[in-house]
Parts: C-alpha cells; structure tokens; sequence
C-alpha cells in the first residue's frame, strides 16, 4: 500500500494506491464521489493523482479537511488492515 498525504494550509490531500480493494466505511469523513471535481494536489507528481474512491478502490485520491479528520481516517484505515489482514494481536 502507498500513500501519499500533503497539506496545503486548506486541506489536506491523500492519494492511496493499493493492490487490494480498500473497501471500508470511511464514515463520511471524505467525499467519495469527488463531486466537486479534481481534488488540488499541488506538489505531487502527476501519476500519484488519481481518481475518486466511488470508482477505484484500488487507487484514488481525496480531500480530508482537518487533522482530526485526518487522524480519524488513518485509524479506521488501519482497523481495516488489521481486520482484512488479520493483523491484530
């Protein structure tokens, strides 16, 4: 799994590229759908900006606006790799 975050003093970026389908809840934290268009990547090399999450599980990127957002997503992201995975002790 790659992920790759920025902040921009706006928002945060993430772009995630997975070999498995990333198939969990994200709870309303991001827009999924992207319906506001392109998510605003400055800084990141082209090939690393992809898709919204509604179309690609595999690979997608998105806004997240805050840190505890942020925060919110990287744990449920992780509680999902460990379920997934079976990683828990």
């Amino acid at each position: 799994i790659q992920i790759i975050l920025r902040n921009n003093f706006y928002a945060w970026s993430v772009s995630i590229k997975s070999v498995v389908p990333i198939d969990m809840d994200v709870m309303g934290l991001v827009d999924t759908s992207n319906v506001l268009g392109p998510v605003y990547c400055n800084g990141f090399p082209k090939d690393k900006i992809y898709g919204c999450y509604d179309d690609d599980k595999t690979k997608f990127t998105f806004e997240i606006s805050d840190y505890y957002k942020l925060y919110t997503f990287i744990f449920l992201f992780n509680k999902f790799l460990e379920n997934k995975f079976n990683l828990s002790n």
